[in-house]
């Protein structure tokens, strides 16, 4: 890599991709989707996680939200995000991932990597724009034990077939869907206070689950019956504002950008 666009690379990272280098926190949205928790806890537990899903989900958002939490109690220099998928990074680099933490290494965490005391997390953005990503990922987790890798992609069958053929045993992966109807619910509350509790449709649908297992193993249907009868008055006066609700998200779909964007002819262009 020639000496000014490693100069160039590194300032891009410095400035756009990781402003916590500079002490400065990302911009991010304040809404975690349901499977947030369970994902921060993966990261934790798993070496390398894989987070897998169509265009525009929430995949960066969501990370970034991990990475706002990781910088409770972490510092700065220990994480590192480069968006593989950004157009300039791309121009500077052949090798992205390589290069990347190269120069990570030399001009911000300033350790030897094969000897790490204390974990570093990288993340990297639409890994698919790098062709060797699963070998490079490979490399990293079996010669850096305190290396941590978490990775999104938006080509899910491929790379789920490379994650599983490349990385067995090594890396956990997370497919990630579009927001199901009481994410929806909960994000449209925040701009409409006067629509139905998005929570409490989550905690409805958790409960009913375990009052259907629990009628089947007792063979006793009644007390689930009693548990829909009551919700049911709970929801009811929420009824014309929830069938709305409902049209809109099969207009919408459960895709991040697309339910939060007010303006209706901008949204359907995002939808195409």
């Amino acid at each position: 890599m020639e000496f000014e666009d490693e100069n160039k690379l590194h300032t891009l990272l410095l400035n756009k991709l990781n402003p916590w280098w500079n002490n400065n926190r990302p911009k991010i949205q304040s809404f975690h989707r349901a499977d947030y928790d369970f994902i921060k806890t993966l990261i934790q537990k798993e070496r390398s996680v894989s987070i897998l899903g169509p265009r525009q989900v929430g995949k960066t958002t969501l990370v970034k939200q991990l990475i706002n939490d990781l910088l409770q109690t972490i510092p700065g220099e220990r994480i590192l995000y480069a968006d593989l998928g950004d157009k300039e990074l791309l121009s500077l680099t052949k090798d992205p991932m390589q290069d990347v933490l190269q120069i990570y290494r030399k001009n911000v965490l300033n350790e030897d990597l094969s000897t790490l005391k204390d974990n570093i997390w990288l993340f990297f953005d639409e890994v698919q724009k790098d062709a060797e990503w699963a070998e490079t990922v490979k490399s990293y987790i079996d010669h850096y034990p305190h290396m941590k890798v978490i990775t999104t992609g938006s080509s899910s069958l491929r790379l789920s077939r490379k994650t599983k053929e490349t990385l067995p045993g090594r890396a956990a992966m997370q497919i990630m869907l579009p927001l199901k109807f009481a994410d929806f619910a909960r994000i449209r509350k925040t701009i409409q206070p006067d629509l139905p509790d998005g929570d409490a449709l989550r905690s409805f649908g958790k409960e009913m689950r375990n009052y259907f297992t629990q009628s089947l193993e007792a063979k006793n249907f009644e007390p689930l019956e009693t548990f829909c009868n009551d919700s049911a008055n709970y929801f009811l006066p929420f009824e014309s504002e929830a069938q709305t609700m409902i049209q809109k998200y099969l207009q919408v779909g459960g895709y991040h950008e697309e339910v939060l964007e007010p303006d209706a002819s901008r949204r359907n262009r995002l939808l195409l």
